[in-house]
């Protein structure tokens, strides 16, 4: 059954703009050119810009403008992100030897909604899947490991916690909406290990669980730090990011979809050097198959590992159109 909702897909990266020209109508009556920050005055508090230097919204596109007045909206967007990788926020569910997996889990999500209703907040961010696997039974994904008492192991990947039926995304949501609040199920759609680990390639995918798409998939893997990543650029990774968001999507009454900061690689320092993940040329033959007009693959003309984030980007919310009714999408560049 298709569902015919407004549903949300929040985009919580540092994403390059340089596609979404279609941003301009965007822009709204009294608002005015932003220029770069020069100085601020302690005494007055007064801040001087330099006008000869604008901010644009990308390189050579229209100059960023912002209200020339604060209107309060009418409506507020009030959330906590609760992270579920290396459970920091949220415990795992075989701890406890005297309660069952779904006591645990609904005594310490039953204490969190309480506090944000307390909080007066209206949106649950829960992330639902933090590797390439999931806090809810799926079809296509692992059950996580952090949903288990050492879950640092990724041998625990796919293991069910003992939760003997219960759909735990499913209570969750309910019981978020009985206390009038919005469920936003945050995916983070690439990562596929979390650990500096020195191991071969494929000792490192032998160990995650036999359904794991990486696993089965280690030509669409690559390494960088002695993590693994999804190529974001690959048709193939595409399609498997699309429909994770799809069986949340129609399986679930979830308000919105977050893809967090993508994990795309950072730079690390290595002896006191750093190490630039577009300097490795990783990603180079991705791009040149799959350019989608971005023009040369060269630090100077383009950033090219969050170019290959925005074609992925595009195409899973071209995708998700085709099956949602109605869709609104909101990026935060930062």
């Amino acid at each position: 059954m298709i569902k015919k909702k407004t549903l949300t897909l929040f985009l919580l990266a540092s994403i390059s703009s340089q596609a979404f020209t279609w941003q301009n109508s965007f822009a709204m009556d009294n608002e005015s050119p932003l220029f770069n920050f020069k100085t601020y005055n302690f005494a007055t508090g007064e801040v001087e810009y330099d006008e000869t230097t604008p901010v644009y919204l990308y390189k050579n596109g229209p100059q960023v403008t912002i209200p020339d007045e604060f209107i309060n909206p009418k409506e507020q967007f009030r959330t906590a992100w609760l992270s579920t990788v290396v459970n920091i926020d949220i415990s795992d569910v075989t701890s406890d030897p005297n309660l069952s997996a779904e006591e645990e889990f609904k005594t310490e999500l039953s204490s969190i909604l309480n506090k944000f209703e307390e909080l007066n907040l209206n949106a649950v961010t829960f992330q639902v899947s933090p590797m390439l696997d999931a806090w809810y039974p799926s079809d296509i994904a692992p059950w996580s490991q952090y949903l288990h008492k050492g879950g640092s192991s990724y041998t625990f990947q796919g293991k069910d916690p003992g939760f003997n039926g219960f759909d735990p995304l499913e209570w969750l949501i309910s019981e978020t909406h009985k206390r009038g609040m919005e469920f936003h199920a945050w995916f983070n759609p690439y990562r596929v290990t979390n650990n500096v680990d020195k191991r071969s390639i494929t000792e490192k995918l032998n160990e995650l669980a036999e359904n794991n798409f990486a696993r089965n998939n280690p030509d669409l893997v690559y390494e960088f730090q002695n993590k693994l990543f999804l190529d974001p650029g690959k048709p193939e990774v595409i399609d498997y990011v699309v429909s994770r968001v799809e069986e949340v999507a129609t399986k679930y009454d979830v308000d919105a979809i977050h893809f967090d900061d993508y994990f795309y690689p950072y730079k690390y320092t290595d002896n006191g050097k750093d190490i630039f993940f577009y300097a490795q040329d990783l990603d180079k033959q991705t791009f040149l198959d799959y350019n989608r007009g971005f023009g040369e693959y060269t630090v100077e003309n383009i950033n090219t590992t969050n170019q290959l984030f925005t074609t992925a980007t595009i195409n899973v919310i071209t995708t998700i159109l085709n099956y949602i009714k109605y869709i609104s999408y909101i990026f935060h560049l930062h």
